[in-house]
């Protein structure tokens, strides 16, 4: 039995603390207000920037895992990497062995098509979210304990059971070239315990997560409505919020991780979806 505290139960968070408590772990969760626990688990409050363990909090654990999402429309990084910090300090006063922290694959921000991996250099810093994100990945990469283990799983975009991205792609998408990136959720939870919660003592260490075959955006149309989007791409009138990029999480495979959902069509099929075309011939193939 292992012991194990998820900061941020909410849907990802919320589903692994479920899942690791019907594994007969013993697990906490951590939320800023007040609010019911996943099933199976013991609910703790308290901000994780400046969280002060008390009477109810656990003598020490295992495994610290965190799936806070950055602040929306943050003009700063701050309060994040506040959280990160909050999370190494917080890991060693609990003793942990591990700390892993769900990051995003939109740290990268391309928007020319181009693969990502974990060596792709981060110069897109002019935006505020990507900013956030790096200056988070930063703080975690001074841990407090030479013993704790530290992981980042940049993860693509999250979908699964109760989040459902069949609605974005219609036949009237603006852009149906664009590189879309995908990771199931149980996917996520299993680079978690495959990668974080079995990483080497005192290791700090980067992985994107993501199925590993990005598809055009047209290409999700068109086995969901058995047609190619005959929209063109819309002008660009300011910054571009969406990116166009593919990612590779060869890192990750290479530790042994396999996704159960390879394509987001497959995760498509999964969630009820009757594709035009069968899942293995649309993958891109990068």
């Amino acid at each position: 039995m292992q012991q194990i505290l998820v900061a941020g139960p909410g849907w990802l968070g919320g589903a692994a603390a479920e899942r690791w408590a019907r594994q007969g772990h013993r697990v906490w969760t951590l939320r800023r207000s007040a609010g019911p626990a996943p099933a199976g688990c013991l609910g703790l409050v308290g901000d994780l920037a400046q969280a002060q363990p008390s009477a109810d909090w656990p003598d020490r654990i295992d495994h610290l895992v965190v799936a806070v999402p950055p602040s929306a429309g943050s003009e700063s990084g701050q309060p994040y990497a506040a959280a990160a910090a909050g999370a190494l300090a917080l890991a060693k006063v609990l003793g942990a062995r591990s700390l892993t922290w769900i990051s995003s694959t939109g740290i990268y921000d391309r928007h020319d098509g181009r693969v990502v991996d974990e060596s792709t250099p981060n110069d897109a810093l002019a935006s505020p979210r990507v900013r956030t994100l790096w200056e988070a990945e930063q703080a975690l990469m001074l841990p407090e304990s030479p013993a704790l283990a530290v992981t980042i799983l940049r993860a693509s975009g999250l979908y699964g059971p109760g989040r459902d991205p069949a609605r974005r792609y219609t036949p009237t998408l603006a852009d149906p070239d664009r590189w879309t990136n995908f990771a199931w959720r149980d996917d996520v939870i299993a680079a978690i315990e495959q990668v974080g919660f079995a990483a080497p003592s005192g290791s700090q260490r980067c992985f994107n997560c993501s199925d590993d075959h990005p598809l055009r955006a047209g290409d999700i149309v068109r086995a969901l409505h058995g047609a190619w989007p005959d929209a063109t791409p819309a002008p660009a009138s300011g910054p571009m919020r969406t990116s166009n990029q593919r990612v590779s999480a060869a890192a990750l495979r290479a530790e042994g991780w396999q996704p159960r959902m390879p394509t987001v069509l497959h995760g498509l099929a999964a969630l009820g979806h009757v594709l035009q075309q069968p899942a293995d011939a649309k993958e891109s193939g990068q």
